[in-house]
């Protein structure tokens, strides 16, 4: 049985009850972290290489990243604009450390970036920033975690292919990105609703 369950573009990964990573379907960009000659795509689930216990999983467009138990950050897969978070472009094909020595409590991907949460509700990003996926009025691209969201501190956050939301510590929901949903469409944190009372999102 699975703790967990991540999935995009018909890669899914999944946590077992003893902390391993396990994953199948799409390895575009080899997202799936079965490391060196791994396949295309795998029918069936295939444990990741390395020896992690991991906390969390998530996907991408072409790349993957992980907190392991400490809260520390991995990704692997393909990254050309800084998705990975190692401080540079390139492949990996096995879980790489996210520069800068943080630890994170909560972790998700967009297509081609990510965001993650530090114990205090400080957002963090790092990849793609085209369409002001980091919700702090840039649009430059980051190969290594930077402080975003401005102003807000989370206790949840969730990333789709060009928007993403979360939701402050009082409750309140924010989304920043792209317009096409209908929920954003600015390089800065606006709320959306008026609820107080919330405790996740998705989008």
């Amino acid at each position: 049985p699975y703790q967990t369950l991540a999935r995009m573009g018909g890669g899914v990964c999944g946590i077992d009850t003893d902390g391993h990573g396990w994953c199948w379907g799409s390895n575009a960009g080899k997202r799936l972290g079965f490391g060196p000659g791994s396949p295309s795509h795998a029918i069936e689930p295939t444990q990741m290489v390395g020896d992690k216990a991991w906390m969390a999983l998530a996907i991408g467009r072409e790349h993957s990243c992980g907190l392991d138990q400490t809260g520390k950050a991995w990704c692997w897969g393909t990254g050309y604009n800084g998705e990975l978070g190692t401080g540079a472009n390139g492949v990996e094909l096995s879980p790489a450390a996210v520069a800068g020595g943080h630890s994170f409590s909560d972790l998700s991907l967009g297509w081609n970036n990510a965001i993650a949460l530090d114990a205090g509700g400080q957002a963090w990003c790092w990849g793609y920033n085209k369409e002001g996926l980091f919700g702090d009025g840039s649009q430059e691209e980051a190969l290594e975690p930077v402080p975003c969201a401005t102003g807000l501190t989370l206790k949840d956050v969730d990333a789709s292919r060009r928007e993403t939301c979360g939701v402050t510590t009082e409750g309140a929901l924010y989304c920043w990105g792209h317009a096409a949903s209908g929920v954003a469409g600015t390089a800065s944190p606006v709320q959306v609703g008026e609820q107080t009372n919330l405790r996740a999102v998705s989008v």
